[in-house]
């Protein structure tokens, strides 16, 4: 008589479970008592999850390695769920929930953080050239409160917020320009423990915060970026003099600014990661180079200046062969939430044309992932997919997973303009999804505005949800 599966040790089928997709567990586990078993192992899903490819809501405030296989398996059937309602192509906004409501201000930039739960409004007050920074609560979309707000002179030019569920709370880096031109920075943390409560109450502090001309011989503030306690800020000094990244530990202040960048650095994309960070090149240098933080800001507790000249890239890819020359990229943000069981980000590329008759063109999304950096590298996925030209695509909203997508394809009429989606190529079993784009909201949906009236977009691919800024200053959620 063979051997059956269940016959092997429990250690080679936990092997087994663990080399599988999580689609496959769960078609595993019902087979038998004893399969069942090892399949609900939670050290079973804390592995497979990882390698899962569609971005996972989390309950509450946990991270992968606090959850058990039960709640992880709930995460994964609720991402299931949504890819299938995301997909259809008949999938409309049924609601449009008023967030902010019309106001003497404009809203400048907004951002949800993964999951849905928290919105990150900057409003400016023309008549007194100050930015109002709210925190939104988006527990319950039908009542959104606000649990933090601050006020600060001139206008942001860059901004990111990262979501720590462990030590519950989120960190808002914001640079910042007044009008007369100097730069700052501040860096805030907000707990999140009460999301309901007021902003009177809930617990925030300054990490950071700039002195006025203090920034000044660094040069001009170009891009902040934050992931986990590491806050990059970086200086753009054009054809002057070499670019600079000054690096800031939140935890234990230690400050680092790295020199020696080229000018083949300033045009390209910035991003960050847990201990790296990294650029990809424009125009005909599409390449992207890997560098390693500074280990001074990693581990330091020294709060003095101290400089490290840039040191070799520890990965350098060209990317002309998956996205060629002749597009226009849109990135994603890196990591901006602690419960993301891998380093990842997206491009998305469309083609440089203007409004023609042609029925319909090819955009695509390159997802770059970083699962083993110093011994495999980063992983790419490359997905195209056809959808009808337009005038020109704005808002482009890129999810760090390549899953998802959104746009507003402006049209040369208020008629022609729509909201856009994409979805990702995925395999499951012997099914295969293919890569599609289709119409989230159509012009003259019966909702409170057009596509063609917002200003500002923000979008979550954990969640799907995508709020809109109009120039009334309002603000709205939709909600499929």
């Amino acid at each position: 008589m063979g051997l059956l599966l269940t016959d092997l040790p429990q250690d080679i089928l936990i092997v087994i479970f663990v080399s599988l997709t999580v689609e496959d567990i769960l078609s595993l586990k019902q087979t038998c008592r004893s399969l069942h078993t090892i399949g609900s192992a939670d050290y079973v899903w804390r592995r497979s999850v990882i390698y899962f490819d569609l971005p996972l809501d989390l309950p509450g405030d946990a991270v992968v390695a606090s959850l058990s296989s039960n709640e992880l398996r709930d995460a994964v059937l609720n991402a299931l769920k949504l890819d299938r309602k995301w997909r259809d192509p008949n999938l409309y906004p049924r609601k449009a929930s008023c967030i902010i409501s019309r106001c003497d201000t404009f809203v400048d930039a907004l951002q949800i953080l993964p999951g849905g739960k928290w919105l990150i409004t900057f409003q400016v007050e023309q008549s007194s050239r100050t930015t109002v920074m709210s925190l939104w609560s988006l527990h319950d979309i039908s009542h959104a409160v606000i649990t933090f707000q601050t006020t600060f002179r001139g206008r942001i030019k860059s901004h990111q917020a990262f979501h720590d569920r462990v030590r519950k709370e989120i960190r808002i880096a914001v640079g910042s320009r007044t009008g007369d031109g100097c730069d700052s920075v501040r860096i805030y943390k907000v707990s999140t423990r009460a999301p309901e409560s007021s902003p009177s109450s809930t617990p925030w502090s300054i990490v950071l915060e700039t002195q006025p001309r203090e920034l000044v011989d660094f040069g001009p503030l170009s891009e902040v970026r934050i992931c986990g306690d590491i806050v990059t800020i970086l200086f753009d000094n054009g054809m002057e003099r070499e670019m600079q990244i000054l690096c800031f530990n939140t935890s234990t202040r230690a400050r680092v600014v790295i020199t020696g960048l080229d000018l083949l650095h300033a045009p390209s994309v910035y991003l960050l990661f847990p201990k790296h960070f990294a650029f990809v090149g424009s125009g005909q240098c599409r390449e992207l180079t890997l560098y390693d933080l500074p280990r001074s800001v990693l581990e330091s507790s020294d709060i003095e200046d101290s400089l490290c000249e840039i040191r070799e890239p520890i990965v350098t890819c060209h990317l002309i062969q998956y996205v060629g020359s002749t597009t226009s990229l849109l990135p994603s943000d890196g990591p901006t939430d602690s419960s993301s069981p891998q380093s990842s980000f997206a491009l998305a590329g469309f083609p440089f044309f203007g409004y023609d008759d042609a029925s319909e063109t090819q955009m695509f999304v390159l997802r770059v992932a970083f699962h083993d950096i110093m011994n495999l590298g980063p992983s790419f996925s490359l997905t195209y997919a056809s959808y009808k030209p337009s005038f020109a695509n704005q808002q482009v909203m890129v999810g760090s997973s390549g899953c998802r997508a959104v746009w507003i394809a402006k049209g040369l009429d208020v008629g022609g303009c729509a909201l856009q989606k994409f979805s990702a190529a995925r395999a499951m079993r012997e099914q295969v999804f293919p890569a599609a784009t289709s119409s989230l909201m159509p012009a003259f949906s019966g909702l409170p505005f057009n596509p063609q009236d917002c200003q500002r977009l923000a979008f979550d691919e954990v969640s799907c949800r995508l709020c809109g800024s109009l120039l009334s200053g309002q603000v709205f959620a939709l909600d499929y």
